[in-house]
């Protein structure tokens, strides 16, 4: 398993697994797939960007984005968050959201 920083060059791999959770579990986000699936990929892309409060890891399994998770560095000091994507159905119980808990040590 791969698990890597995501780029603007992700974009439409990075759309699909986000539009594909929509569909499999509505209830874990604040948006539609409605809303979402009508985004142009350009804002997939710039979402993409990193900076020093916000990113987004994904892990890769036989070269196939399989997770999502974007950390979130609120503007309060105590706060801090992350949002991971619910996997793949195949890929559950190949422990990524384990490997996602390195990120939360990035964010200090």
């Amino acid at each position: 398993m791969l698990i890597r920083l995501l780029e603007s060059s992700d974009a439409e791999i990075y759309r699909e697994i986000r539009l594909d959770s929509l569909k499999e579990s509505p209830e874990s986000f604040l948006t539609t797939y409605e809303i979402e699936s009508e985004r142009p990929i350009e804002q997939f892309r710039q979402n993409l960007i990193a900076s020093d409060s916000r990113f987004t890891v994904g892990a890769f399994m036989n070269n196939e984005l399989v997770g999502v998770v974007t950390f979130v560095r609120e503007s309060k000091l105590k706060i801090k968050r992350y949002v991971c994507f619910p996997k793949k159905p195949w890929a559950r119980d190949r422990q990524i959201s384990k490997c996602f808990k390195i990120g939360r040590s990035v964010l200090g």
